[in-house]
């Protein structure tokens, strides 16, 4: 699945920012894999998107 979304983004004249995002089961292996496959392409804005568990409290 990662082949074809990273050469449909790539068709693109800008090169874009990919987000990936990935739950806490996820194993390593898959989304190292999936990072890996989007820089070999080409494409070098790679970011993770994470959010707190249910219930976290952020405090400053």
């Amino acid at each position: 699945m990662v082949d074809t979304v990273v050469a449909a983004v790539k068709g693109g004249r800008d090169l874009p920012e990919v987000h990936i995002r990935a739950d806490k089961d996820t194993p390593y292996e898959y989304v190292g894999g999936a990072q890996y496959q989007i820089q070999t392409a080409g494409i070098p804005k790679v970011a993770f998107i994470s959010e707190p568990e249910p219930g976290f409290a952020v405090t400053r």
